[in-house]
Formats: C-alpha cells, structure tokens, sequence
C-alpha cells in the first residue's frame, strides 16, 4: 500500500485505486481463511483476535459513515482549544487591502486555470487523491448549469486546516473559489459548514461584507 502510493504519479490513478480496492477486498477473505481453514481456528486466542479486529474495523466504518456530530464530540472540543493556543501567533485575519498587498489581485482566469491547476499536480485528499484538474474539466465541459462547492466542514479527524484557513485567511479562499468559478463557468459558488460553527460563519460573513460583491451567505 505504501510503495505503491509512492509510485502513484508512475502507475496512474486508476492502477493505483484498483490496487488500493484489491487490498481492502483482502481482508474480508483473510477473516474467513483464518475461521474457516487455518490451523488454529479453534483457539482461544484466534478467536479474540478475530472477533477484535473485526470490531475495530467495524466501530472504524461507522465512524466514517454514520452521521455523527464530530464538532460536539469532546475529542474534537479539546483539540479546537489546542489549536486556538497554537493559532495566537498566527496574524489575523488580513482586510481585503493587505491581502490584495501579500497576495496580489485575483487575475482574470479562465479555461487555462485548469491547465494551471493540472500542472501543479494537485490532488484531492478526501477524495483519494483523485487529479483536482480533471474533476474541474470534467464539469467545464459538462452540460447544464456549473456549480462550485468549497467543503469547510473539516471531516477530517484530527485536522484543523479548514477553520485555520477560514479564520486567518479567508480572502485567500474565496479568491480561490472565484477563480475555480470563472474556470469552469460556474455563476454560482458555495462554502459549507457546519451551522453551529459560528466562529466560521462570523469569520466567512465579515469577508465577504468586505469584498465589491459579497453576496448573501445563506445559513
């Protein structure tokens, strides 16, 4: 799994994701070859083994897949409080000036964004490192009206990227989702977060107040 996520860019996406579903599709088989014909099946320790892996891949599945409320979780309340400490260094949010001065204005971009984009090997971490490029010419080139969504939720455990981001730079993200619009032609563009996460919200909002055209920020 390792090595071949290190020759990634060599095998190609879809080499690497077969490769990736072949792995996980061996561990169900595993399970039944240790039960079903191994050696020591019948001992005590086998079994406990088995019945606790299966347990920690199981409570892992739930936790990617049911809808909990990450944000409320205490983990998640400690680990807020930790990066608040680590973030006082960090200058605040910048006005729409002094980004415009550390930054430069937002250049008028089009299809050759995308272009930019796919040079840069940019990849989604979410979406199993699926080429950010291609999804973008793939909804340039569809039918139908263009929508762009920025994913701030922050679904990733132990990640704090998104609220770091949303908080201290946030023109850096709108500028990057104005420029992902212009790209693909879309005339309409969202940023998602989680409703009770006001300190976002309040951050976003204030943003936008301070651009030429902030539009509304539907809640």
């Amino acid at each position: 799994m390792i090595v071949t996520s290190l020759a990634r860019e060599r095998l190609g996406y879809r080499t690497w994701r077969a490769l990736h579903w072949l792995a996980y599709a061996c561990w169900p088989v595993a399970v039944a070859h240790g039960l079903g014909i191994g050696t020591d099946r019948s001992a005590t320790w086998v079994i406990a083994m088995t019945i606790g892996c299966v347990a920690c891949v199981g409570a892992a599945a739930a936790w990617r897949v049911l809808p909990w409320e990450h944000d409320e979780h205490p983990y998640y309340r400690a680990r807020r409080a930790s990066a608040a400490a680590r973030w006082a260094v960090v200058p605040a949010s910048a006005a729409p000036a002094d980004h415009e001065r550390t930054y430069g204005p937002l250049p008028v971009v089009g299809r050759r964004f995308i272009d930019v984009v796919d040079a840069s090997g940019l990849t989604g971490r979410g979406g199993a490192g699926f080429p950010a490029g291609r999804k973008m010419r793939g909804v340039a080139s569809g039918r139908g009206a263009k929508v762009v969504v920025a994913n701030g939720c922050e679904g990733e455990p132990a990640s704090s990227k998104d609220r770091l981001l949303l908080t201290r730079l946030p023109h850096l993200v709108l500028d990057g989702v104005e420029a992902a619009a212009m790209a693909v032609g879309a005339a309409d563009a969202y940023v998602c977060m989680h409703q009770h996460d006001t300190e976002l919200l309040a951050s976003l909002e204030a943003a936008c107040a301070e651009r030429d055209d902030p539009g509304p920020v539907d809640r």
